[in-house]
């Protein structure tokens, strides 16, 4: 737990302030989008209510977004089933007048008379795909926003990395098989690349909102230990979950999602560690008292950033050359790398978010879909705590054993002996059939990555044993108490969903 005075608290984040401000970068958007791209005499290409949705959208960046970007991508697919070169996207882009439904849908006519995968109707564009019985309908009058989406998505200013993920994304939509499982894939990796985006580009601000929205609970529950002392922040699991529930009554969108909270709260403990240019907290908190006074946090918490992030370090060449970790394996570790990794505190809240963020998920997910939400607003048949102990317990084995194959790679290639489990090392490296292990004795590259993914696995290890230590023993009477509170926050959250 992170207890700090409210006077410094207060300090800490003013004094970051700055002077940039998100509505020049919202005139810039709407700059951008209201003519078509590449012509030389400009003309309007979208309505004006159209460049306002779209921007409350990225403000926002909630539901609303995701569904958008999720469309995006079967927009895109759509264009790749009857022109693999691009031209069909192209019509869109070209079409003369406004791109209103009538005229988008009489552009795209004649493109798909034809198609396998892809159909007309009078009111959509109509996608099949081999995972499901129903095509999926993108209704002419979403195309306009989702049109420009696409639009601002390829004409983001990206640094050469991000434009390499876009792009892959892309490519991804063009060459894949089409199925909506795999829609859903790149729409989330698409929703990343975006978000990222937006928080170089537009300042954060939905970000520092949440910021804002934190802060202003914990001044409201602050309290002093002592009469005549200073009240108190209580930066505790006690705290994101409270906070939660009352944004599941009256909060937006985005703050009602669990796993947004806990971000939140991860985010004002590093600006309070750091001093990380949380500026808009100066017009948000207008009536907190600047006052110049020592931190109340541990020096040693402050003195630098987090170290890098030893996940990423596994994705980097030459070390991505091997499959370290799988799919289900990374997904895992990147919850623990996400939300303890930074600054190992509120070890429960990480176990809330493994569990009953991930159950969250799966009504989100249900909920854009169109399914039943009534099987997943009980919790008795859900996962609880135990099971999610025991798969890191799991993967804690997995690390281990990773360690010790990739310790056997590097002394083959070494010419040394291990000085201790030899014969562990190489049974462990004998177990494995992933990429990068047939050849790893053979290949001198393949033993660099090897002996360098090293330093990575302890360092993965090592956060995944300091929070397991981090947890309560007595996880059954929490979890007892915790399934109530968020059965009722949920179904507050998604009833209305359910109703209509």
């Amino acid at each position: 737990m992170v207890t700090i005075r409210v006077d410094f608290a207060r300090a800490r984040l003013i004094d970051s302030a700055k002077t940039e401000t998100f509505v020049n970068e919202i005139r810039k958007l709407q700059d951008a989008l209201s003519f078509s791209r590449g012509r030389a005499d400009p003309r309007p290409r979208f309505s004006q209510s159209t460049i306002a949705l779209l921007s409350r959208e990225l403000i926002a960046r909630g539901p609303g977004l995701r569904d958008a970007i999720f469309q995006v991508t079967h927009l895109m697919r759509a264009a790749a089933s009857v022109s693999p070169s691009g031209s069909a996207l192209e019509v869109l882009f070209t079409l003369e007048g406004p791109a209103q439904p009538r005229h988008i849908a009489a552009g795209l006519a004649p493109w798909f008379a034809n198609s396998e995968h892809a159909t007309l109707t009078d009111k959509a564009l109509c996608l099949t795909y081999a995972d499901t019985r129903e095509p999926y309908e993108l209704t002419f009058t979403r195309l306009p926003l989702v049109l420009a989406l696409v639009e601002f998505a390829l004409g983001m200013e990206l640094d050469d990395n991000t434009a390499r993920e876009r792009d892959a994304v892309m490519r991804r939509l063009e060459t894949s098989a089409p199925r909506l499982d795999a829609q859903r894939e790149a729409s989330n990796a698409l929703a990343r690349v975006l978000s990222g985006y937006l928080d170089q580009a537009l300042g954060a601000r939905a970000a520092r909102e949440r910021l804002i929205a934190v802060a202003r609970y914990l001044d409201e529950h602050a309290e002093a230990e002592t009469p005549g002392q200073p009240p108190l922040w209580h930066l505790d699991d006690e705290a994101v979950l409270g906070f939660w529930e009352t944004q599941a009554e009256t909060g937006a969108s985005e703050m009602r999602l669990y796993r947004t909270v806990h971000r939140a709260f991860i985010a004002l403990i590093l600006a309070l560690r750091h001093g990380r240019d949380w500026h808009a907290l100066h017009e948000g908190l207008r009536d907190f008292d600047a006052l110049p006074v020592e931190s109340a946090l541990d020096p040693a918490a402050v003195a630098g950033e987090a170290a890098g992030s030893a996940l990423d370090a596994l994705a980097e060449p030459p070390l991505d050359t091997v499959k370290f970790l799988n799919k289900r394996e990374r997904e895992a570790l990147e919850l623990v790398d996400l939300y303890w990794r930074q600054t190992g505190e509120l070890a429960l809240s990480v176990l809330r978010s493994a569990v009953m963020g991930r159950h969250q998920s799966a009504l989100t997910t249900a909920r854009q879909f169109g399914r039943p939400l009534a099987p997943l607003l009980s919790l008795a048949e859900a996962p609880g705590y135990g099971a999610q102990i025991e798969e890191w317990q799991s993967l804690a084995k997995h690390l281990e054993r990773m360690r010790l194959a990739s310790a056997h790679v590097l002394a083959h290639h070494a010419g040394l002996d291990l000085p201790a489990r030899a014969d562990e090392a190489r049974k462990a490296f004998q177990s494995f059939r992933r990429a990068g292990f047939s050849e790893a004795l053979d290949d001198p590259e393949l033993g660099r990555a090897f002996g360098a993914a090293i330093a990575p696995l302890v360092t993965l290890s090592e956060q995944l044993d300091g929070l397991q230590t981090a947890l309560s023993s007595d996880l059954d009477r929490i979890e007892t108490a915790d399934r109530p509170r968020f059965e009722q926050a949920l179904r507050t959250i998604y009833a209305e969903t359910e109703t209509t």
